[in-house]
């Protein structure tokens, strides 16, 4: 399958709209312009009940990516957790000073921490995670702008508080954060199986109803 979820944010009206693409839990929040000028950015919600998005199926390894504009500089405003039916595996915090943390469950282990002022408030950059779930051969990285982040890696480790190495799903529990240019990739198939680097997604509507054929390039 490779990616297993997209998301440029430009097509929907409302933050329900999400709900026909996998997410549930609270979609409020707004559609503000998007990080190049062009489409639309969703500033996430600040709702007792963050979103979540559900994958269709549970994966060992999982590698997320988005550009995100962090809006203050509380502690925990990006808050990514890769989860096993609601219950954190592991999960990429920002720290009060600007730094990155990964930690395995909620707060069960610190893994990785960088150094502090690495993201800029009201600036845009481009974030990515990858973990592989397991007790003890366990891994993570996490890079920006395309470039691993010192101090945010590691392999042969606990990535998991549940009986279970795999995550179902994403949930980025805190809102305010601007995100665009979403992905999702899993390490079955030939293409998009990892990092994909800073990347731009345009979503696109047809304008009449015709008839198109579309040749498959790979999977």
């Amino acid at each position: 399958m490779a990616m297993i979820a997209a998301h440029p944010f430009d097509l929907e009206n409302v933050t329900n709209d999400l709900s026909r693409s996998g997410w549930s839990g609270g979609l409020g929040g707004a559609f503000v312009s998007g990080r190049l000028g062009s489409g639309r950015a969703w500033e996430l919600p600040v709702v007792a009940t963050p979103p979540t998005l559900t994958y269709p199926g549970n994966y060992g390894t999982l590698t997320i990516g988005m550009a995100v504009q962090p809006r203050s500089l509380t502690a925990n405003h990006i808050n990514w957790r890769f989860q096993d039916a609601g219950t954190t595996q592991a999960r990429l915090r920002m720290t009060a000073l600007r730094g990155l943390e990964v930690w395995r469950g909620t707060s069960s282990e610190l893994l990785g921490a960088s150094a502090p002022a690495l993201l800029l408030i009201n600036a845009w950059r481009y974030l990515e995670f990858r973990v592989t779930f397991g007790p003890s051969a366990g891994a993570f990285e996490v890079r920006l702008d395309g470039v691993a982040v010192p101090g945010l890696s590691g392999t042969n480790v606990n990535t998991i508080t549940t009986a279970n190495s795999f995550a179902n799903q994403y949930n980025p529990d805190v809102g305010g954060c601007y995100i665009d240019d979403f992905y999702t990739n899993d390490t079955s198939g030939t293409r998009n199986t990892g990092f994909m680097g800073d990347i731009r997604m345009d979503a696109l509507s047809p304008a009449t109803d015709v008839s198109t054929q579309l040749t498959g390039f790979g999977t």
